[in-house]
């Protein structure tokens, strides 16, 4: 992949400020005299996600 879609999955929040590359930066909007500090992530998914695999707690000892 190259230019933005390499990060379209990507959404952790601190990640954008390793984003350098002045051709997604001016892709998304970025003035060139700017640089992402953290991404504000704004929206809702198409799709809802399954819900994560839950465990029980592992009780190490009892008082």
């Amino acid at each position: 992949m190259q230019g933005i879609e390499a990060y379209a999955n990507i959404n952790w929040i601190g990640l954008g400020m390793h984003i350098r590359d002045r051709k997604i930066l001016e892709e998304i909007g970025v003035h060139l005299d700017c640089h992402v500090v953290a991404p504000i992530i704004i929206g809702y998914r198409n799709s809802k996600p399954p819900a994560s695999e839950r465990h029980a707690p592992d009780i190490l000892k009892i008082i």
